[in-house]
């Protein structure tokens, strides 16, 4: 992947959960509330989303040179309850389930929704859950 910058994709994604503005409105500091880094923020305001996680595997043919990303998306609530993180959840996979990306680089990129999806409650604070769901980005040069 010479030359392949997953953060392009990361940056993608960022554009259009902020475009959601049923997403933003949920999320407790509006669009500033998509963060790529939660422990960097200056302020942190509940609800928010957090990319938990972005993998990279070649899916190369020898026709094409295609990669396929699987992205991790936490949402953190503290409403004591399951429904914040899944409204939440609803608005990411509105936004992002058989979505066309402009992927800097790419001619092609769509995300699919993975399949996985949980909601957790943290045992520190019962009033803690999150949402967690996977995506699967296939992007081609």
């Amino acid at each position: 992947m010479t030359g392949f910058n997953i953060y392009e994709v990361q940056k993608a994604v960022t554009t259009v959960l902020k475009a959601n503005s049923t997403l933003t409105t949920l999320l407790g500091n509006g669009a500033s509330g998509v963060l790529d880094n939660a422990s960097s923020a200056k302020l942190l305001v509940f609800p928010y989303i957090e990319y938990t996680s972005i993998d990279a595997e070649s899916f190369d043919t020898t026709s094409s040179t295609d990669s396929i990303i699987y992205l991790t998306i936490t949402a953190f609530t503290q409403t004591g309850n399951k429904k914040e993180a899944s409204d939440i959840m609803k608005e990411l996979h509105t936004s992002l389930h058989t979505t066309r990306l402009t992927v800097t680089g790419f001619g092609y990129a769509v995300s699919r929704w993975d399949g996985l999806s949980t909601i957790i409650k943290e045992d520190v604070n019962g009033d803690i859950f999150n949402g967690i769901m996977r995506f699967k980005i296939t992007v081609s040069v």
